[in-house]
Formats: C-alpha cells, structure tokens, sequence
C-alpha cells in the first residue's frame, strides 16, 4: 500500500513537470507564431565607441587582424529590425578592395525591462558574430564565418567554413583566400560592393536574402493586409528544435560568441525556486480537491487524497509565511 501510494505521488510529480513544460512551449509557440518580421531596415551610422556593454579587446582584435591582411574602409552602422520585440545590432563593414570581400563584426545588444511582482527586472542579452564574405556574379558565396550557431541553411552553390571562437581567426582568414585563388579561374566575383555606399548595401541585401531564404523553405509566409510576414508552423518548430540545441550547446561551451544573458534585479523580488514550490503546491491542492469529487473505493486512495491535500495546504501555508518574511526583510 505505501509502495502504490509512493509510486502515485511520483507520477503526479511527474505529470505537473510535464504539464509545466508543455504550457512553457505552447506559450513560446503562440509568441513565435504571432511574431511580425518586416523586410526593412533601420541603418545609421553609430560609433562602436557608444555601444553598451560590448566587449572592446575583441573587437579591436579581430579590426586589427583585418587591417593586417588588407583590409580598410572601416564603416559602423546601428541596425534596428521592425517587429513585436525591436531587435537592434550594431555592425562594423570593412572592405578588401582587391579581393571585391568584405568583412562584417556584428554584434546583437538587447536589454528589456520587465515588471515582475510589482518590481522592475532588467534582462539583457549580448552576442558577437564575426564573417568574411565573397559574393560571386553567379548568385553563389563563400563565407567563413564566427558564430555558435549553425545556419538555417545550406546551398550546394556556397562554400561555408564555420569556427567557433576567435582562436581560429588566423585559419579563418588563410583558408578563406586561399579558396578565393582557387576559384579565380572558374568564377567572376562580384565587385558591386565597391561602388556607392557599400556598407549599407550589403546589409539591406544581405537581410533581404536571408528573408527570402526563409520563405522558399516555408518558414515564413507574407500577410499583405498587415503587410509583414509571419513564421509558418513549419518555421516556428524548427525555431523551437533550434531553440533546444542552442540552449544545450551553450551549457557546453560559453564563450564571446555564444548569447551571454544577464538579468539584473532592480528590485529585488521571490526567488525562482521559492516561487516554483509555492505554485508546485497550489496545483497539488487543486489535484487533491479534484480527487475527492469522485468516490475513493478503497481505504488505500482514501489515504492517498488526504495526504495529498494535507501535504498541499501545509506546504502552502509554509511558502506563504516564507514569501512574507522575504518580501519583508527586503523592503
């Protein structure tokens, strides 16, 4: 009898974890599915020298590396994405002039304030991404890129190398002349980049590639009455499943180029886990009630449901009277 009634209380432990995690994804579904993405742009110049939080020794590093190998035109610009949540990244162009390539430090600042109890929480996020780009007059690339996360896509046209972290910059940029050479014989590249305001041109083109990319695999599809367009329901599980690799990879290895989140509380609130066990026991005592609306049929479920529920509303109690001390020792 207490082996089933151990074995019980496992499984409800285990249903209101999984009940937890599906209510977590639908509410990531609904907020990826009702996501606006624009085609359009925001560019103006920015001074790098403005940017918050960024980490300065890296992006001197990698200039430095470019400079070093022919690189110049330097041209800083803040990016600001169109959509229900403003995305703004901040971009530094450099050209190589005689190899028509350009290269592009990015980096992804988002800072949020969000009111949490009654109490204002900051959360800020920050990434950096580093690529070489050669565009040929035939469609296709070749791009050597920094970046933790794998892309999207893959084109049989394009060559792609990817690295992980800055250590690799000196490969990075070898292989990629290198593979420049090789190609010089068979294909013309395109040197467009050259004429007009290049920087500002390889960005807007660049966003509308991606955005057309996305559309021939049917990840997004254009409403013309909002004018804007929406992730398919294709698009939005692959968003999910790219969600949980990114979030297992970056448990792995944390580095400059992985998402860095910080949250900083400007007034303090519940802690996390305090939090989860008072709500832990309010959906136990609403599983207990809901039991004892049917019959028990045996003393064994009678026992059952009454511990249950005592174990429910003393923990409750218990949570309650912590909360209120917390909130009271920190006021």
């Amino acid at each position: 009898m207490i082996a089933n009634l151990i074995l019980k209380t496992i499984l409800i432990l285990i249903l209101i974890v999984l009940a937890v995690l599906i209510i977590i994804n639908i509410l990531f579904i609904v907020t990826i599915k009702k996501q606006k993405i624009y085609d359009s742009l925001t560019i103006e110049p920015y001074d790098f020298n403005e940017i918050p939080d960024i980490d300065f020794n890296l992006v001197n590093k990698l200039e430095n590396k470019l400079y070093e190998n022919g690189f110049g035109l330097p041209k800083s610009y803040k990016i600001t994405t169109r959509g229900a949540n403003n995305v703004t990244s901040y971009s530094k162009i450099m050209i190589h002039e005689k190899l028509c390539t350009w290269a592009n430090i990015h980096y992804t600042y988002a800072s949020e304030i969000k009111e949490i109890d009654n109490k204002e929480t900051e959360f800020t996020s920050q990434k950096y991404a580093f690529e070489l780009v050669t565009r040929y007059l035939d469609g296709s690339y070749v791009i050597s890129r920094i970046d933790s996360e794998e892309p999207f896509f893959s084109s049989d046209k394009n060559i792609v190398f990817l690295y992980k972290d800055i250590t690799s910059i000196d490969e990075l940029v070898h292989k990629h002349f290198e593979t420049i050479k090789e190609l010089n014989n068979s294909k013309s590249i395109d040197d467009s980049i050259l004429s007009g305001d290049h920087a500002t041109t390889i960005i807007d083109k660049e966003n509308k590639k991606s955005i057309d990319l996305f559309i021939e695999n049917k990840m997004l599809k254009y409403d013309p009455i909002e004018k804007c367009y929406y992730n398919t329901w294709l698009g939005v599980f692959k968003m999910l499943i790219r969600t949980y690799k990114n979030t297992f990879r970056e448990k792995i290895k944390k580095d400059a180029f992985n998402y860095k989140t910080k949250k900083e509380i400007i007034n303090k609130t519940i802690p996390t886990p305090l939090k989860t066990l008072d709500s832990f026991f309010v959906i136990s005592l609403i599983l207990g009630l809901i039991l004892f609306k049917s019959e028990a049929k045996t003393n064994a479920q009678l026992i059952f449901r009454t511990a249950v529920l005592f174990v429910s509303f003393i923990g409750l109690i218990i949570t309650s009277i912590v909360k209120w001390l917390y909130k009271n020792k920190k006021s």
